[in-house]
Order: structure tokens, then C-alpha cells, then sequence
């Protein structure tokens, strides 16, 4: 391969790669990572707001 062509295949390649990328994430990855989601926060238990106990006493001089 002459050194003219390296540059337009690296570019090409990059390219290729991007766009082959960009079709994995869109009909591949997301909706299995949308129905994982969907499937473990189902099985998940809903929690309570918890928030800390003061241990300082509710009356100011005692």
C-alpha cells in the first residue's frame, strides 16, 4: 500500500468504526440496559426515607 492511501483508510476506518459503534449503542446496548433496569428495580424492595435521630433533647433546658 503507497503511503498516499494510509491517511483516507485510517480516516475511513475511524469512520466505519464510529458509525458501527454508534449502531451497537443504539439497538443493542441501551434497550438491553433499559430492560435490565426495568427488571432489577422491579425486584428491587421500595425503601423508606430514613432520616437521622437527633440526639439532642427536644426540650431546651433539659
Amino acid at each position: 500500500m503507497s503511503v498516499d492511501w494510509k491517511l483516507p483508510w485510517l480516516l475511513l476506518f475511524i469512520a466505519t468504526s464510529a458509525g458501527v459503534a454508534a449502531l451497537v449503542a443504539r439497538y443493542f446496548s441501551e434497550p438491553i440496559n433499559a430492560a435490565l433496569r426495568a427488571r432489577f428495580d422491579r425486584a428491587r424492595a421500595p425503601t423508606r426515607d430514613v432520616r437521622p435521630v437527633s440526639t439532642a433533647s427536644a426540650d431546651p433546658a433539659g
